[in-house]
């Protein structure tokens, strides 16, 4: 990877390498938006559960309403999971720049490449087992409503 034979002519990549870097730059930056838009709904979620559990706890109990409270509070669990760890990861500077300053400018832009492809591909994961998060507590949160206004509704 990154190896030149001597029979190849030397060829200048330094536009494709710019082309390619920079488009991995902007699927990061989508990455960052998407993660914010993620944690924002899981804000809205969190806020929403909590008001909703407040408006449970001052209705008369039954098991209707606490089946809907439990679901509820699971829903507020889910949203809870989608902001912790607050961390992404990134690229460790100093480990990237050691390699760079060790290899001539093709085999460092190869290598930053493979690097950004790597960090995409986990960043990407782990945004998606975010958003199924929120997903999954919007749709139990959905349920607490349907539950709480089924036992209200018939006194259960």
């Amino acid at each position: 990877m990154g190896q030149f034979s001597a029979s190849e002519p030397m060829v200048d990549h330094a536009a494709q390498f710019a082309l390619l870097l920079g488009e991995l730059e902007r699927r990061l930056a989508s990455q960052d938006r998407r993660m914010a838009n993620a944690e924002s709904r899981s804000g809205v979620l969190i806020a929403s559960s909590a008001v909703f559990a407040g408006l449970l706890v001052a209705t008369p109990m039954s098991y209707g309403v606490l089946l809907a409270l439990v679901v509820n509070i699971a829903a507020a669990g889910f949203g809870i999971a989608t902001i912790f760890p607050k961390s992404i990861e990134e690229l460790k500077p100093a480990r990237v720049r050691q390699r760079l300053l060790e290899t001539d400018v093709d085999s460092a832009n190869l290598y930053l490449v493979d690097q950004y492809l790597a960090l995409i591909e986990r960043r990407e994961a782990w945004i998606s087992l975010r958003m199924r998060l929120v997903k999954a507590g919007l749709g139990l949160l959905g349920v607490s409503l349907i539950l709480a206004a089924v036992a209200i509704s018939r006194g259960l």
